[in-house]
């Protein structure tokens, strides 16, 4: 549930990201990210090791959705590393107390929507094999159809308005 919150943040600074129209409103939905990173790095580590703990103790290694399901986690966390906490980063890193306008482009651009609709729709598939535990062939299915409805739908990021931004 953790992890879910931690989305829920992040997409609601995405939002304000996007609609924002001066700098105290794109500070105000970094800040949001920020806050997003903390709860993401518990839950995360809460989620991971109570998995560990009963995949070790109850159902072991060899079941396919077990391991289908956590590689598919750790794929989601590069995604948003690699994508959200970079940006972040990198804004965090060239910003005084006014953020550059490189690094504004950056937190606007729609590849942060793009990952985090993806990285959505992989954790609801995680949660379907959790749920049903499928075999093998269900689970690479369920894993790759719901990575591509989560692309499909992030892709629509690109259309999507970016309020102007007015300085001063």
């Amino acid at each position: 549930m953790g992890v879910f919150a931690a989305m829920g943040i992040e997409g609601v600074a995405l939002l304000q990201l996007r609609r924002a129209s001066s700098l105290a409103q794109l500070q105000a939905a970094v800040n949001g990210l920020r806050l997003m990173q903390r709860v993401m790095l518990l839950s995360a580590l809460t989620l991971v090791l109570s998995g560990l703990y009963l995949a070790g103790s109850g159902w072991g290694w060899s079941v396919p959705w077990i391991n289908l399901g956590f590689a598919s986690l750790v794929a989601a966390a590069v995604l948003g590393g690699a994508t959200t906490g970079r940006t972040i980063g990198r804004v965090q890193a060239g910003a005084s107390d006014r953020a550059s306008r490189s690094a504004l482009d950056q937190l606007r651009a729609p590849l942060l929507g793009i990952s985090y609709r993806t990285r959505i729709a992989m954790l609801i598939g995680i949660v379907y094999l959790m749920t049903v535990k499928p075999a093998l062939g269900e689970s690479l299915i369920v894993m790759v159809a719901a990575t591509a409805v989560g692309l499909a739908f992030g892709l629509r990021c690109l259309r999507l308005p970016v309020t102007p931004l007015v300085e001063g």
